[in-house]
């Protein structure tokens, strides 16, 4: 049935209930919920207008007149209070703890590390359940797993992602699935204001899999800072593409928290992330992913030989699909407080090499006064006798041309 309510226009079905807001149109901007039936069910489609008012003593909405374009249609207006409009702001928290929560959520000159949601959707494989757990094992303290399956299909409709970022407050998102299109499937995701920034598809090869607990020896404490090497040229490639988008993801998720100095004896493991170079003809190369160890042995020196061990998990990537940031909402993200931008100082800059070169403006000076390299000839005592030589020779040529 196709309804019409002061300039608003709808679709409904039959025996439906909906909330329908209002444009702003003077004193008639307010939501009212309406009840429509079509009598009998098989009835063809039909229009029905309604004209709302408010009265001025309560905040009642009464029906000012309804017209019926077919006389099949039955209308039953449910008679509601008025609700704060949707452009006004949010109400202060009433209780210390949603104080608490509202004030979290607030933005900071200096962010709280990224958070990572991780999550699986309607069908999930053995082989990407253990990856899930792997990468919340290194992700730990900073993720937040669910373990129950979700309707979500990111890339067709990232509503759901969405919600759980505002709702769990994450600004990253690792999701999980699998089908006969798209096998062992992970989709990495970055938000930005709780909105979706970025994704990209990455498909597990199980062949290659290898999880944490297939590799003996020690493992990494938890809530480190990793070291993170990348190899290949297509990470460092000019032009967008799927690798850099994933090494910025990669980044992004495994950085923690960013400190001013760390401690050597808190580095103990590493990420590698590598590719192959890419070949005309030949399928797109994989991102090889793996995590090491670090051991510190002894060396008969003051600085111990540094080795490392495999400590998982291994995984070889596909590329799959992406989604690239927009220009704006990416703009947006990478704006800096004005706080945190360097105070320039006046006449002062760097160089390439890394040089601090400063100019300093003075005034005019008097060069005779200016100490020069002492030497015999340049004494002033001497300058002065053979101004008086001179005078003196000068003279004498003047007596003689007198008498003459």
């Amino acid at each position: 049935m196709a309804v019409e309510a002061s300039g608003a226009i709808g679709t409904l079905r039959r025996s439906q209930k909906f909330d329908w807001s209002l444009h702003k149109r003077g004193p008639c901007a307010v939501p009212q919920k309406f009840k429509i039936s079509i009598f009998p069910p098989n009835t063809s489609n039909a229009i029905l207008t309604l004209t709302l008012c408010r009265t001025q003593s309560t905040n009642d909405l009464h029906q000012k007149s309804i017209r019926h374009a077919a006389p099949n249609v039955r209308t039953i207006p449910i008679i509601t209070k008025l609700k704060k409009p949707s452009n006004q702001t949010p109400s202060v928290p009433r209780t210390a703890r949603s104080k608490r929560e509202h004030e979290k959520r607030e933005p900071r000159i200096v962010e709280n590390p990224k958070t990572a949601l991780i999550l699986r959707g309607e069908k999930c494989s053995k082989v990407v359940q253990l990856a899930l757990a792997d990468i919340n094992q290194l992700k730990r303290p900073l993720s937040i797993k669910f373990n129950k399956n979700n309707a979500i299909r990111p890339f067709e409709d990232a509503t759901s992602l969405e919600f759980f970022s505002l709702k769990n407050d994450v600004s990253l998102a690792v999701f999980g699935h699998h089908s006969k299109k798209r096998p062992h499937c992970l989709t990495l995701a970055r938000f930005f204001d709780h909105r979706i920034l970025d994704m990209i598809e990455l498909y597990i090869d199980v062949d290659s899999f290898r999880t944490i607990s297939q590799f003996k020896g020690a493992k990494a404490s938890v809530g480190l800072k990793p070291m993170i090497a990348f190899s290949g040229s297509l990470f460092d490639s000019p032009n967008p593409n799927a690798y850099t988008l994933a090494k910025s993801v990669f980044l992004d998720m495994f950085r923690g928290q960013e400190v001013a100095n760390v401690d050597v004896e808190g580095l103990q493991y590493m990420i590698y992330i590598s590719a192959e170079e890419e070949q005309d003809g030949r399928p797109s190369p994989k991102i090889y992913f793996r995590v090491y160890k670090i051991v510190t042995k002894r060396s008969g020196q003051k600085l111990p030989r540094v080795e490392t061990e495999e400590m998982g998990p291994r995984i070889d990537f596909t590329v799959g699909r992406i989604k690239e940031a927009d220009d704006g909402m990416m703009k947006e993200a990478l704006k800096k407080p004005k706080q945190l931008e360097p105070k320039t100082k006046k006449n002062i800059e760097m160089d390439p090499i890394g040089d601090k070169i400063g100019k300093i403006h003075v005034g005019r000076q008097d060069l005779s006064s200016l100490q020069t390299r002492k030497m015999k000839g340049l004494k002033r005592h001497l300058d002065d006798v053979e101004m008086e030589d001179a005078g003196s020779e000068e003279d004498d040529l003047s007596k003689m041309a007198r008498l003459v």
